[in-house]
């Protein structure tokens, strides 16, 4: 086990993850027009919303396997942070609206592709579709089959914005 094994409990695919996002995190730091983050102990502000086991706030602080990863490379890198907890949709938006801010854990879509400069992945998921058990009568065979009936996802969420389109 390594010393980041140990320090943060993470399995080889989360500190695979770590060290490609540090290394993408820094090139891109590094690259912003002159912009130089951590100067004056500037603050970053990064958004993301409570998503059990990846993000959640514990005893009023931030926790999670993914928030495990962020709060590392940004450590790593001399940057003082600040995670803020909302909402998914006003997460979203208002990392839309200001510069210079970041967003975890983000789906990357076509559609929010041109949105945001992309730093790495941190976790690989996939999108699937639930039903009750008791519902004997529905049957998808496509996405499209699904139409008919009501639909919950989060607002903003790829999910939804994958659904509308």
């Amino acid at each position: 086990m390594s010393k980041l094994q140990d320090m943060f409990g993470l399995d080889h695919n989360v500190l695979g993850a770590l060290a490609r996002l540090l290394f993408s995190l820094t090139a891109y730091l590094m690259m912003a027009q002159g912009q130089v983050y951590g100067v004056n102990n500037a603050v970053v502000e990064i958004y993301t919303e409570e998503y059990p086991p990846y993000s959640y706030t514990e005893n009023g602080k931030p926790a999670g396997l993914a928030t495990e990863v962020v709060v590392a490379v940004f450590k790593e890198a001399g940057l003082v942070s600040n995670i803020r907890f909302m909402p998914w949709a006003r997460a979203y938006s208002a990392t839309l609206k200001n510069k210079d801010t970041f967003i975890y854990s983000i789906a990357r879509t076509v559609e929010r592709e041109d949105l945001f400069v992309w730093v790495d992945e941190i976790i690989s998921w996939d999108m699937y579709v639930y039903k009750h058990r008791d519902k004997k009568n529905i049957n998808l065979t496509k996405l499209d089959d699904a139409k008919k009936y009501k639909i919950g996802v989060v607002r903003q969420d790829a999910r939804s914005q994958y659904l509308l389109n």
